[in-house]
Formats: structure tokens, sequence, C-alpha cells
């Protein structure tokens, strides 16, 4: 019986699978393409339980991570196996999200009846991140749900593709942000948004340790967000939209990006939030800025005039989410923020303060 609890490492597996299996945060890429045709076997034989390691489930990341027809199969068969742990299952069908491929999709689409409401709400949740239509159609199938947690991700999953593909329907209702007037502070703390450097941009996408949601990201525009000589977040833009960007938005629906952040300890990336917008009609763009299970957290619209969208985005008042405004604008050739600030709470008395972003690199040319 395969099992995920640890067992003698087998004495054959080459140093360089032992290496990529004791690294503990990603990237993977490096390692594994320095791995030849035998060590790739060995990786998958590890993944699968053929050979027993205590670094299994790293295998199965790592396999997730090589992303081809093979690795699928073995991902797919670990989630739908009832022999194997629960945890191992549920890992597998995570893992599912790294790869974009119609592989990938169907194999998730297979496992899609699991009864067990833990390993059945990673499937779900890896179709909202790299299904199409075949994937749409099949969770628009599923009936007679009795928890909520699996309706929520159920729901967001096929949004999620809806805005992905730009299709007319499953659209997220729009929630208002607050309204909100953040004037400048004499005690303000000033971040920098800047346009990041090709260098940057291509170690974070390599150093990415989570799913890209079914989008490919632009190699040459991304955005970072830096406090303190620190870069704390990065704005990744859809490849999809490196040109003709206010044209291409206000058509229909759009996964236009991503916001990631940096785990200095793990040295990798993880996507934090995904910017969704959607047109209200034909000088109207709404914006929302959501989890990545789906709850929106900031949101705003987009007034377009003369071929220029200056936008404004504020939060949604709830508990934990810092009073922030963000106003900018967006045309065919850039996009610029221009006035950008966030109220935190700091100290024993929750004295709030006022931080200050500002845009020092405007556009991307």
């Amino acid at each position: 019986m395969k099992c995920g609890q640890d067992h003698p490492k087998e004495p054959k597996t080459s140093a360089r699978i032992e290496r990529l299996l004791s690294i503990t945060h990603p990237p993977y890429q490096e390692l594994l393409s320095s791995l030849d045709a035998s060590n790739l076997q060995a990786l998958q034989r590890i993944a699968s339980g053929e050979i027993q390691h205590n670094y299994r489930i790293k295998a199965i990341g790592a396999i997730a991570h090589v992303g081809g027809v093979e690795e699928c199969k073995i991902l797919g068969k670990i989630v739908a196996d009832e022999k194997e742990e629960i945890y191992l299952r549920t890992v597998a069908a995570a893992n599912l999200s790294l790869l974009i491929t119609r592989d990938a999709e169907a194999e998730l689409v297979k496992n899609l009846k699991i009864e067990e409401d833990l390993i059945r709400v990673e499937v779900i949740k890896s179709l909202g991140c790299v299904g199409g239509k075949k994937a749409l159609k099949a969770l628009d199938k599923i009936s007679g749900i009795r928890s909520d947690i699996i309706w929520k991700h159920l729901t967001f999953a096929k949004a999620l593709i809806s805005y992905r593909l730009g299709l007319s329907r499953e659209e997220l209702p729009f929630v208002e942000g607050a309204k909100r007037s953040l004037g400048a502070r004499n005690d303000a703390i000033r971040f920098i948004i800047k346009q990041s450097t090709r260098n940057k941009l291509r170690n974070c996408l390599q150093s990415l340790g989570s799913s890209n949601y079914g989008i490919e990201t632009s190699e040459n525009i991304g955005f970072e967000v830096e406090c303190s000589g620190r870069i704390n977040l990065m704005f990744l833009l859809n490849k999809r939209y490196n040109d003709n960007l206010l044209s291409s938005i206000t058509e229909k629906k759009a996964l236009f990006g991503l916001l990631v952040r940096r785990f200095k300890k793990m040295s990798t990336y993880v996507v934090n939030y995904l910017v969704l917008t959607s047109p209200s009609d034909p000088a109207t763009l709404n914006i929302m800025i959501c989890r990545t299970d789906g709850e929106v957290l900031f949101s705003g619209r987009g007034h377009i005039k003369d071929s220029i969208m200056n936008f404004s985005i504020t939060d949604i008042e709830r508990l934990g989410i810092n009073p922030t405004q963000i106003s900018g604008r967006l045309t065919n050739k850039g996009l610029e923020f221009q006035e950008c600030y966030s109220l935190s709470f700091h100290g024993k008395n929750h004295i709030p303060k006022l931080i200050k972003i500002v845009e020092t690199d405007r556009g991307y040319h």
C-alpha cells in the first residue's frame, strides 16, 4: 500500500535527485533542467510511490514543474487512488494547477466526483486555475452541493474561467469600494511603484511558487512595489494585454493580472491577489482585486474619455483591511499610478499612520 509516511531512502537515488528534493523552496527549474531521462524517471517513481522516499511530497511538486503528459497522469492517478493518504491526494490535486495543459484539465475533470470534501475542493480550485470550456461544462453539471465551502469554490472557479476566457457569463457581482479621500500627511511612509527591470521580472517569474491562474504573464512588463529598499509586491501583467492595453480590456471581461508577494526566507513569490476587470458600459470599466478564494478586497472604476481611462480603487470596508486609495490612468501605451495611499495601524493603541505609495516610473516604454 502506498502512503505518505516517512520511509527509508532507496540507496540508488542520484545525488541530483537528492539535491532537488532536499531544497526547502522553489524554484526547481534549474535543477530540473539538469536531470537526464533516468533521473526524471526516478523522480516520477518517487512521486508515484513506486520508490519509497522521505520526500515524496516534494517529488510530487517537482514533477508538476516538469509539466509533461506523463506527469499529469501520475498526479491524476494519485488524486483518484483511494488507497493513498488524503493529504497526498490533496497535494496532487493542488499541484495540477501548475500545469496549463489539456491533460491537466482532463485529469481534474475525471476526479470531480470524489466524495472527500478536502480533495474535491482542491480539484475544483485547480480547474478554476487551468480549466477551459470543457472544465466549465463539467462544473456546470455539479449539483446537490451541501457544503458551503465547496459551493463557494465552485462558484469562483466558474467565474475565474469566465474572466480568463472573456466569456459573457459568471460575472462576479461588483462590490462598491469605500468612498475615501485620503490626503497627504506629514507622517506618510513613502512607497515606490516602478517598472520592474527585465532581470527582476525574470527572476520573479522563475521563482513563482504557485499557479499563475492559467495565464501567461508578460516577460517584459511588470511593476514592483518597493518599501525601504525591499520589494514587497509585484504586479504581473497578463501577456495577452501587452499591446493596446485600454482597447483590449474594455471589450470583454479579463483576468488582467496577478499581484504576487515575495517570501524572502523561501526566495520565492506566491500569488496573493487577482486583478479582474469587466466593462460596465462603453465608457466605464469595473475593477476588482480579490483574494485567490474569490473574496473581493479592493474595487473601483475606470472612466474612459478620449482614449484615456482615469481609474480610482479603494478598499472594501471590513475588519483586517487597511483603508486604501489608488488612482491613476491607463492608455494604449502605458499604465501610470498617480496618487496611492494606505492608512495602516501600528503600535499598541492602533494609532493610524498614512502610507503613501508614489509612482516614479510613468509608463513602461
